[in-house]
């Protein structure tokens, strides 16, 4: 590795710093609806009213304007796992069962 490389790698590293920072330092958009597609049909629920939605094979919980996975009967577990969603542009997807839930 000579002098080049390590001047490139420096500055590669900081521009990935400062643009991570930027983003981070930039507000959220928050969001006001939910979207579930099933097996591409969509159903819309409100962001502000606490609700549990049985979907095929997957619980919905809407609760303090945020939505998360409760329960799945899929064998890798991976929405349950995502953290709560409540910002535009977020999603939860559920490849077993053909679930999206996204935040609008």
């Amino acid at each position: 590795m000579n002098r080049t490389d390590l001047r490139l790698l420096c500055g590669t590293l900081a521009a990935a710093l400062l643009l991570w920072g930027v983003g981070a330092l930039l507000p959220r958009r928050a969001g006001q609806t939910v979207v579930v597609s099933e097996d591409g049909v969509e159903t819309r629920y409100s962001l502000q009213t606490d609700r549990t939605v049985p979907l095929s094979g997957n619980r919905l919980v809407i609760r303090d304007g945020r939505a998360f996975m409760e329960w799945a009967d899929c064998p890798d577990q991976i929405c349950v796992a995502h953290a709560p969603i409540d910002a535009a542009g977020q999603s939860i997807v559920c490849l077993p069962h053909r679930v999206i839930v996204r935040i609008e």
